[in-house]
């Protein structure tokens, strides 16, 4: 909260603020905290604003209606004053109950649902009074029998409009005297005693309560003893103070001016304070609100702590309808550590960037970047989401595509980053281009579908180039050799034993960087086609060739210490590679009737389906192409050598194989439903999923030496009621034997044979790894249809029980402690992963876990928001978060709490909903990081 000060001088004002004193924080703090939240409950709206004014207190001068409707005739009227008198210009007049007219006073009665119009001021009330001698018009409303009052006066000119308890307002002078009036200005309300109305439409009000919360009694409001009002602009009050749920704090202020209006303005955003460990007290988040225009618009904010910890952020949003929206933020801060013999002093920069289209045309452009230094969050950010969050994505792409030929070409421009905060490697690729042609048929006559084989063959063509860039230098260990530290050698690469800590940041080696980008280009053909076979088999061949182009390539040389020089040869590469491949496929489906006639049986029939699929794939040996893609390099002076790719590491790669290879492919997927009878269905059957899909694939080397069959793959997916089911395994089919053990017969290696288990009897294969997922989301609806059922059950058998057992049903039914209420809204997803693994005679490695998230509206107020998880293999809690929300109809409380883990803290906010008072609030919080520092 902030304190508002205003010097006004003649027309001029001038607006000062400063933070509000801790001493009127402590005391307040103290006072909330004992006259807890209870004052603060939302209540029932009310249907219209009541200023708390008895109707004993308005303008004595109107006379008494009933003396007056006594000897009258009660009409029904809708009748004008010509302009010709008094009144500029002519008012029309209306009542339902009567109208009186007095010519010795010159006064006008009007009983019953009166309405007056005069030029664009429209008056309503239960009665009103008219003086054409003076111009002035009397309104007030009437009490009912239970004491309420009614039909109250509405006074409406333009866009002004308000209520009252009863006023006198002069036509031609525009001045006026209101009591009990209720105004709304912009999301304030103001509620005053006894008001004078200026003209123009201002107020000068006495005993006055100024509030953004909308009902008669409401939650909080600011008691003033004068306000000034001007309308759709500003509200000016003397000494004021802050009245919270009825209790009147110290929260006092010299003066205030709340400024309102429907249009957007630039302005002052005000900080929050607080006191942190490691830097003090501090302000966050303060600064210069810019409106720009209705397209754009800009946040710079800053903060400081005393301890010299300072930073900056720049917030800009834009948003063109119907066509784009996006936002960005630049954040920069220098965090000092340590005391003044020991300060150590860290700069980082944050970069966020959200652009997203809305589609239209032919071409679209989008982007989400997140980049910055590494350690930016764990030394900035009070987010615990962040704290734990290692990858940062980037993404910035552009698509079109146009016609060539009549054909259409697609193109893409993209820059793609990766960042891991723990290890400091960032990845970019910049630019990242494809250009592609779409699926083309040569053969085909335009207009026609395909008739055979010929006009089904297709063929089209994609180019993908890219520029990769990267602080992590090519690792020594992914050469089959040792690599020589020669200073003449014209590439970098890492050593193994180099600490994360001494990796270069991407920037600040960039020469490095740039030195080891990774440039290619990728070519891509293939060419299909479908035969079919006996009406029911499928048949389809394809062949597809690609070529990459490298501007580099590396090149070895052996040493005599034992080791390889590598270095990188600016020099164009071309290398090619072709495959041809051939698969085969159908459906078969078996289906089991019952028999239709056996009655009370749900179970109608099973359909199981089934799609074999067997392929052949061929690859040739394209190793020597050109200058070659493999170099035959000496290891060490035994003058033993090994074949080493020129592009290994390289980024696009090339999938040249030194040998060839052909490989016999085969899966099976199966499918199982059900038809069973139900009365929901107007067929009176219909089908459920009893196993979505299991799966079992391999394939087989046709010119590999030894161990020829590849592992075989399981997958299944099915559903149990709400839960889903997955599973995942692999089974190898080869045997391994033991190559040495220690003196306890731990085995400490083993080798994987060529000897098929299933050959020695040991089943088709061992299972190596498998994995189990049982996930659900449990709502109210599911029990809720469940009870309906019982309770439908129950009622179809109440005649069939004992008094007894009656009596304890209507007493189950009648208490509502004895069951739970599933309409309150609740939600509750769970999650149980097992996983096994075993290798040969290796020991078996098990993992468990159970991860829960939910919520539950306790009521329309009150909601808590969890989540959990427990790792049932190292006994320990994952990350827990718990938010407690509460709805206090025109302010709003959050609680947020992590109890366990590294993260531990909690944050309580308390606030006003409205954007006018956003400022307006109590924030507490221990951080993780104050409990770092603290330790």
């Amino acid at each position: 909260m902030f304190l508002f000060i205003a010097y006004v001088r003649k027309k001029t004002s001038i607006i000062l603020n400063s933070a509000f004193f801790s001493f009127y924080h402590i005391i307040f703090s103290c006072l909330f905290l004992l006259i807890g939240f209870s004052s603060l409950q939302a209540q029932e709206p009310a249907d219209t604003l009541k200023p708390a004014i008895n109707i004993s207190d308005s303008l004595e001068y109107l006379p008494d209606s009933t003396l007056l409707k006594s000897d009258s005739t009660q009409v029904l009227a809708l009748d004008s004053i010509p302009s010709s008198s008094e009144f500029e210009t002519t008012v029309v007049y209306f009542a339902e109950d009567s109208i009186i007219s007095d010519f010795i006073e010159e006064r006008l009665y009007l009983y019953g649902k009166a309405k007056v119009e005069y030029g664009n001021i429209t008056l309503t009330a239960h009665e009103i009074i008219i003086e054409q001698s003076t111009n002035n018009v009397i309104a007030r409303g009437y009490v009912d029998t239970t004491g309420r009052l009614r039909d109250k006066p509405v006074f409406q000119q333009g866009g002004e409009k308000y209520e009252a308890d009863s006023m006198r307002y002069n036509f031609k002078t525009q001045k006026g005297i209101v009591l009990g009036i209720v105004t709304e200005q912009g999301e304030g309300y103001m509620q005053s005693e006894r008001a004078k109305r200026v003209p123009g439409g201002g107020f000068y009000a006495a005993h006055s309560k100024y509030t953004t919360c909308n009902l008669a009694h409401p939650h909080w409001y600011i008691n003033a003893g004068k306000i000034k009002l001007v309308p759709n602009k500003q509200v000016i009050t003397g000494p004021f103070n802050m009245v919270i749920g009825d209790v009147p704090t110290p929260l006092g202020f010299a003066f205030g001016i709340f400024p309102f209006t429907e249009e957007k303005r630039s302005g002052i955003i005000f900080p929050v304070y607080g006191e942190a460990a490691d830097r003090g007290f501090f302000l966050r988040n303060g600064g210069y609100y810019w409106f720009i225009n209705d397209y754009m618009a800009m946040e710079i904010l800053g903060e400081i702590s005393t301890n010299g910890s300072w930073g900056l952020n720049n917030r800009f949003t834009y948003r063109k309808r119907y066509r784009f929206n996006g936002s960005s933020s630049i954040r920069y801060n220098t965090r000092i550590q340590g005391d003044e013999a020991s300060r150590t002093i860290f700069r980082d920069f944050w970069i966020n960037w959200t652009h997203t289209p809305i589609p239209r045309g032919k071409s679209s452009f989008s982007a989400s970047v997140n980049f910055g230094t590494s350690q930016f969050n764990q030394r900035n950010s009070f987010d615990p989401n962040l704290q734990v969050t290692n990858n940062f994505n980037s993404s910035i792409s552009y698509r079109t595509s146009f016609q060539i030929a009549q054909k259409t070409v697609t193109l893409g421009l993209g820059i793609r980053q990766s960042q891991n905060s723990r290890t400091d490697i960032t990845n970019v690729t910049a630019p990242d281009f494809n250009l592609g042609v779409n699926r083309i048929y040569p053969f085909k006559k335009k207009g026609q579908s395909a008739r055979n084989f010929i006009q089904n063959i297709s063929t089209s063509y994609t180019l993908r180039g890219s520029v990769n860039l990267t602080n992590s230098p090519p690792s020594a260990s992914r050469f089959p050799f040792n690599v020589a530290n020669d200073p003449e050698a014209n590439t970098t690469i890492s050593d193994d034993n180099t600490d994360d800590d001494e990796l270069p940041g991407f920037f600040e080696d960039f020469g490095s960087v740039l030195s080891n980008a990774q440039i290619g280009m990728v070519h891509t053909l293939p060419i299909s086609t479908t035969i079919k076979i006996l009406k029911y088999i499928s048949l389809n061949p394809s062949f597809n060739y690609q070529e990459t182009w490298y501007p580099k390539r590396l090149n070895y040389t052996y040493l005599n210490n034992d080791s390889v020089r590598v270095d990188t040869l600016n020099k164009f590469s071309r290398v090619y590679n072709y495959s041809m491949a051939a698969s085969l496929t159908t459906r078969l489906y078996g289906t089991l009737l019952l028999d239709k006639k056996r009655k009370g049986k749900w179970l109608q029939g099973i359909r199981h389906t089934m799609i074999p699929t067997l392929s052949l794939s061929y690859t040739p040996n394209l190793s020597n192409q050109g200058d070659g893609v493999f170099q035959e390099v000496q290891i060490n002076e035994e003058g033993e050598t090994r074949e080493v790719s020129r592009y290994l590491g390289f980024n696009p790669g090339v999938a040249v194989s030194t040998r060839e290879t052909g490989t016999i492919g085969f899966s099976l997927q199966n499918n199982l439903e059900a038809k069973i009878r139900t009365s929901r269905d107007s067929a009176g059957t219909r089908k459920i999923s009893l196993l979505d899909n299991f799966s079992v694939s391999g394939s087989y080397n046709l010119f590999a030496d030894s161990l020829n069959l590849s592992n075989l793959s399981l997958n299944a997916r099915t559903s149990i009621g709400p839960a889903s089911l997955n599973f995942s395994g692999t089974l190898d089919p080869y045997a391994y034997v033991i190559t040495s053990s220690d003196d306890e017969g731990n085995v400490l290696t083993q080798t994987r044979v060529n000897r098929l288990l299933i050959r020695e009897g040991r089943g088709i294969g061992q299972l190596s790894r498998f994995n189990v997922s049982l996930s659900t989301r449990l709502t109210p609806q599911a029990f809720l249809s469940k009870a309906k059922k019982k309770a439908q059950e129950a009622k179809e058998k109440n005649s069939e029980l004992t008094d007894l057992e009656r009596q304890n049903l209507e007493n189950f039914q009648q208490d509502p402690t004895q069951y739970v209420d599933f309409d309150i809204p609740w939600n509750l997803s769970l999650t149980y992963n097992v996983s096994y693994s075993k290798i040969g005679f290796f020991d078996s490695v098990v993992e468990q876990q159970m991860n829960f998230r939910g919520d539950v509206s306790l009521t329309d107020t009150w909601k808590i928001a969890f989540s959990s998880g427990y790792d049932l293999t190292r006994k320990s809690i994952s990350f827990t978060n718990i938010s407690v929300i509460k709805n206090l109809h025109c302010w709003e409380m959050s609680f947020q709490w992590t109890p366990f883990g590294q993260f531990q803290s909690w944050y309580f906010n308390i606030n006003v909903k409205s954007s006018l008072l956003q400022d307006l609030k109590i924030t507490r919080q221990r951080s993780f990081v104050d409990r770092d520092f603290q330790r």
